[in-house]
């Protein structure tokens, strides 16, 4: 029988989980809901563009930017952007709430086998283990988000570099507020032009939302 020096096992698993984690890189987007197809009054409110609380949350309180991407076209750009032997997994978020019970399954995403730590060592076993549980790790929330209408790619690299992946084709328009900063306003209208990109502003009043043609046209024009 093999032992285990109990506190030796314990930095290694912390030290290899970490190594995992860090190796691990997560992309999340929203997308738009089912009312958001085709046209008509209201059907602005299914876009995923159109979620003041995410704008609130995720883009510095309305002052940040809403990049609107083709799914397809992104999805080939992450995979150039990595060797072959690189697994993407792309989703879209499972919401549910877990029991406060514990489980009491052998077959459970938040126990690593201990069998494949002795037998294939401790890295192997957490990559083996989150290939295996990676929906219900990395594509799971708890019910309140299911608002957020969440689609991700994970992606588990060999190492923990940086990994840049360029839109490439797939960047289809760029969605701002009125209070955007002013001192970027000139950078993103030139990389817009550059990339023969559309820019919308969306604005709010009496809380129904309104898209319309970005102020940004204005240095536009102007430069032109």
């Amino acid at each position: 029988m093999q032992r285990f020096h109990l506190p030796r096992v314990e930095v290694a698993l912390d030290t290899s989980i970490e190594a995992a984690q860090g190796n691990c890189r997560l992309f999340c987007t929203t997308t738009d809901d089912h009312p958001a197809v085709g046209t008509g009054l209201d059907k602005i409110y299914g876009r995923g563009f159109c979620k003041p609380r995410m704008w609130d949350q995720y883009a510095a309180r309305h002052t940040g930017a809403c990049l609107i991407i083709d799914r397809v076209r992104f999805d080939a750009q992450i995979r150039k952007a990595v060797s072959p032997d690189v697994v993407v997994h792309c989703g879209p978020v499972t919401y549910q709430n877990h029991s406060q019970v514990p489980s009491l399954s052998v077959d459970d995403p938040l126990i690593l086998n201990g069998d494949d730590v002795r037998l294939l060592g401790v890295s192997p076993a957490i990559h083996k283990h989150l290939t295996r549980y990676h929906r219900e790790i990395f594509f799971q929330k708890p019910r309140d988000w299911a608002d957020e209408r969440e689609l991700r790619w994970l992606l588990h690299l060999l190492s923990d570099d940086e990994l840049y992946v360029p839109f490439g084709d797939s960047l289809a328009g760029i969605v701002i507020t009125p209070d955007f900063p002013p001192e970027y306003r000139r950078a993103i209208a030139n990389y817009a032009d550059a990339h023969l990109i559309e820019i919308g502003e969306l604005r709010w009043s009496n809380f129904s939302p309104e898209m319309v043609p970005s102020t940004l046209a204005c240095v536009r024009a102007a430069r032109a």
